[in-house]
């Protein structure tokens, strides 16, 4: 993974978050039976309708191996806008909490999550999801969990 720039992430960081997604319901964000990646992002960045249809591709071609969930400390509204148009199959959670562990305040940056929550690594920053070579690593490190 540090090929791609991850870092380890804080020692025995857990991703487990509140709030709401963009139909309106509030809860907590339980972690997926897959690995995951986790899109943290500010609906304002250049880069986010791009990150996002590149994340969905990447989840629908690893489906059954890979789960990927969008959140932002944003508003529901500027969450819902960012997605406009988009066909996603995963959540955007807006208005999340808990995410301080993991730097929440960065413009960007992406988790890797196993299946039990436990983050295996963090990249800041823009990464490019619709390479070979990311989506390549991505799936190899999932069929490794």
């Amino acid at each position: 993974m540090g090929k791609l720039g991850f870092a380890e992430p804080p020692s025995g960081a857990i991703f487990a978050c509140e709030g709401v997604d963009l139909s309106g319901n509030e809860g907590r964000v339980v972690a997926s039976e897959l690995p995951t990646i986790v899109y943290l992002f500010l609906p304002s960045q250049a880069s986010v309708r791009a990150n996002l249809a590149a994340l969905e591709r990447l989840r629908v071609a690893r489906k059954n191996t890979l789960s990927v969930l969008a959140v932002t400390a944003a508003d529901r509204g500027s969450a819902a806008d960012a997605a406009k148009g988009l066909k996603l199959g995963f959540a955007i959670v807006a208005r999340a909490r808990g995410l301080e562990a993991f730097g929440s305040g960065a413009s960007q940056a992406f988790l890797l999550l196993a299946p039990d929550g436990r983050a295996l690594g963090i990249k800041y920053g823009p990464l490019d999801w619709s390479s070979s070579v990311t989506s390549g690593l991505i799936g190899k490190a999932a069929l490794r969990m």
